[in-house]
């Protein structure tokens, strides 16, 4: 897909940028378990002997990754919304080049509230004596600074994205259900309306040639508004399938990166819970990276298409 990139949707793009920062926080997140793993096999813990700028760095890179996914889902939710709902008044924004920009903005947001708590500048990670790695900090804390940043974390990260991507899909839900009933309801008028007119075409006193030309009129008329109405309704379920695919990467966000946000909101007030519950809590998070990229190649016909076009080209390079 990448290398189709000038054939590329707004939407398409997005999920590029999705599915990047999806692979680059598993690679990371699933490379620091395993050095985990083999250290502790070889009795070499900790890893970083100190809290160290390089320990905090790690940290800040994957909390990072993991601020651009959730904010790019959010950007999809926002142009689903406009595309769907409100296409006549968005789609002037509605371009690569906009989206580009935006794209950018996410990620020098991400990465930027992401490095402060690297030199103390503005909240904290945490190091662990056991592994010898650093974390998003995840207990209580008297620094009205370090509570400020994890409480701006948890509105900006999980509560205002979650908010803005309920209220996206549910009016784009609330248009879907209005849409079929009045494509119901205009199919059914324009069936009554045919045959009334049958009707009164064979009581007619009128020559066989105006009937002819009557019947012929009005099957084209017919034809036409049925394939403007069978065109506008293939348009509209394709866009709509594309968004219940994107609702369903949103319902594997919410169980992915709920819990685990819950865990630290609640440490931020003393209330902690186990070391091993919270590594599972954070192993959760992985499953949001590994699934999001799969639901959009099993769902879109498109992408699949993309990747086969793409491993064709990268043959023939070859």
């Amino acid at each position: 897909m990448l290398l189709q990139k000038k054939l590329m949707t707004v939407t398409e793009e997005q999920i590029v940028s999705l599915a990047i920062s999806d692979m680059l926080y598993i690679m990371i997140g699933s490379g620091t378990q395993l050095l985990i793993a083999f250290a502790t096999i070889n009795n070499q813990l900790p890893i970083f002997l100190y809290d160290s700028i390089a320990c905090r760095l790690l940290a800040a890179i994957q909390a990072s990754l993991a601020k651009v996914n959730v904010y790019t889902m959010t950007l999809i939710s926002v142009t689903r919304y406009a595309v769907i709902v409100k296409p006549i008044k968005y789609q002037p924004y509605l371009k690569p080049r906009y989206n580009r920009i935006v794209l950018a903005i996410i990620f020098t947001l991400s990465f930027g509230l992401s490095i402060l708590p690297v030199f103390q500048l503005w909240g904290k990670y945490q190091y662990s004596n056991q592994t010898g790695l650093c974390f998003p900090l995840s207990t209580a804390e008297n620094d009205p600074a370090v509570v400020s940043y994890e409480v701006t974390m948890d509105l900006t990260f999980i509560l205002i994205p979650s908010v803005i991507m309920f209220f996206s899909y549910f009016k784009i839900i609330l248009l879907l259900r209005l849409s079929r009933r009045q494509i119901t309801s205009y199919h059914n008028n324009s069936t009554k309306s045919i045959n009334a007119s049958n009707s009164t075409n064979t009581l007619s006193a009128t020559s066989s040639i105006a009937k002819v030309v009557s019947f012929t009129l009005q099957s084209r008329l017919s034809f036409h508004r049925k394939n403007s109405v069978s065109f506008r309704s293939s348009i509209r379920q394709l866009e709509y399938r594309l968004t219940k695919t994107i609702m369903l990467a949103f319902i594997v966000f919410l169980i992915s990166y709920f819990p685990h946000s819950i865990s630290c909101t609640l440490a931020l007030f003393g209330i902690t819970i186990s070391s091993t519950t919270s590594t599972i809590l954070l192993h959760l998070t992985y499953v949001n990276g590994i699934l999001g990229p799969l639901i959009y190649i099993t769902r879109s016909a498109r992408v699949r298409q993309s990747l086969r076009c793409n491993r064709r080209i990268i043959h023939v390079a070859h």
